[in-house]
């Protein structure tokens, strides 16, 4: 019966109860005391990685001294309880196939290994745990984000890669050409710098939020990174503690920095006083900067006046925020947009935008 590490801590009480169970892997470590060799496997179903016990008086005693770090293994043998440990459990080697043995040029080693020198070898990065770490968290993350909108009536719609569209208006876009002069796609076109401007047609007849003011849109963002840190809190603690403690030397509270922000209320400031504030201010709190000025903006946001100004056509702000977290700067971004139509294509025109790039 062939498992997965993961499988087996999940059900490791269960599992016990069997005559033998396989699981294959790789060796992160290997060491020996005066009647076992301790034999450390991980098969990447799982951070937690699962130790072997081999007898020294083991049949296959000569297979032994061929693995090594890294080595390929499939394993089977009873599994045991072992409440009194770290880990729940430990199997008991019956039979060891060595699938692939450790090449003589691997760049790792069973210490951890330091970023610069990983980056040498990326098709390597998942075998450290660090990286490991990270795409599990990255994985969780953006389920988190696909739940929450789902759960709150979204749809996802996937946007064109390459587009005619210059959504930030920079006019800086990587544009995609095998001729100059005749473009393959009979107009100008590029990589998308934003997927912005395509969900906005798409938005005409799905309407999602079509009618919402901006502290709406605010208190949706701030409901939705809240739910992504109790998602990532319930299932990924182990991803975290990692983490936590991966520099030795400088140990980071994440655990308890994610639970403090979720349990505080997102601050609220105006553009005008963020520069002196920010998150210090709010003790570390994530703080919504709303009200830019429409002048550092992308021209479809929505532009209002500013509060103190009686002539309401003078709009020199825009409805749109950033949420700013602690150590980290913006998080999020958004903004209501423009639907005048009139105003939308004069704000396009002013930046040199050509309007029938943009239909």
């Amino acid at each position: 019966m062939l498992i997965t590490i993961k499988e087996i801590y999940q059900k490791f009480q269960e599992l016990s109860k069997l005559e033998k169970i396989a699981v294959g892997g790789w060796v992160k470590s290997i060491r020996e005391s005066k009647e076992k060799i301790f034999i450390t496997l991980n098969d990447g179903s799982t951070l937690k990685s699962l130790q072997i016990i081999v007898r020294k008086n083991f049949s296959q005693s000569n297979l032994l001294e061929k693995i090594n770090f890294a080595s390929t293994l499939l394993v089977s043998g009873k599994l045991t309880l072992t409440p009194e440990r770290a880990q729940n459990c430990e199997l008991r080697a019956s039979k060891i196939e060595l699938v692939n043995p450790t090449a003589t040029y691997y760049p790792f080693q069973k210490k951890n290994i330091p970023l610069e020198i990983v980056r040498h070898y990326p098709h390597l990065r998942t075998k450290t745990n660090y990286f490991l770490a990270l795409f599990r968290l990255r994985h969780s993350i953006s389920k988190a984000i696909h739940d929450f909108f789902h759960q709150e009536g979204f749809y996802y719609v996937p946007t064109p890669i390459i587009t005619s569209n210059d959504a930030e208006g920079a006019g800086e876009a990587f544009t995609i050409t095998t001729d100059k002069k005749e473009p393959f796609f009979s107009q100008p076109a590029s990589l998308t710098v934003s997927g912005q401007l395509h969900a906005e047609a798409l938005a005409q007849g799905l309407a999602e939020m079509a009618f919402a003011d901006l502290e709406i849109i605010i208190n949706l963002a701030e409901k939705m990174t809240k739910y992504v840190i109790n998602y990532v809190l319930d299932n990924n603690g182990t991803e975290l503690e990692y983490l936590e403690n991966y520099d030795k030397e400088n140990k980071k509270e994440i655990i308890n920095k994610l639970k403090k922000i979720v349990d505080k209320k997102f601050e609220r400031m105006d553009y005008s006083e963020h520069e002196k504030y920010l998150c210090q201010y709010f003790n570390n709190a994530p703080v919504f900067v709303l009200n830019f000025p429409k002048e550092i903006t992308a021209f479809y946001m929505k532009g209002r006046a500013l509060p103190e100004t009686k002539n309401n056509s003078e709009k020199k702000i825009v409805a749109c925020f950033d949420l700013l977290f602690p150590e980290i700067g913006e998080l999020i971004g958004g903004s209501m947009r423009e639907d005048n139509y009139q105003v939308l294509v004069e704000k396009a025109r002013k930046i040199g935008l050509d309007t029938a790039n943009l239909a």
